[in-house]
């Protein structure tokens, strides 16, 4: 599960390379307009996608054996 978290900070920091956080926090934002987004929320929710694709995918695999 960690490296699934981890997996999804560096996809996170790469696609931040060609400033997808940017678009992604200026799309977001309007529907969240009572918190301000950040980086940090775009770092985080990546991290979680990833954790939450490392659970299933350990998941999967474990019951496949």
């Amino acid at each position: 599960m960690i490296s699934g978290f981890v997996s999804g900070l560096i996809a996170a920091w790469i696609l931040s390379w060609f400033h997808v956080n940017r678009m992604l926090i200026e799309v977001a934002q309007p529907f969240l307009s009572n918190v301000e987004l950040t980086n940090a929320h775009y770092y985080i929710a990546f991290g979680v996608v990833g954790l939450i694709g490392g659970a299933f995918t350990r998941t999967v695999t474990v019951h496949k054996n």
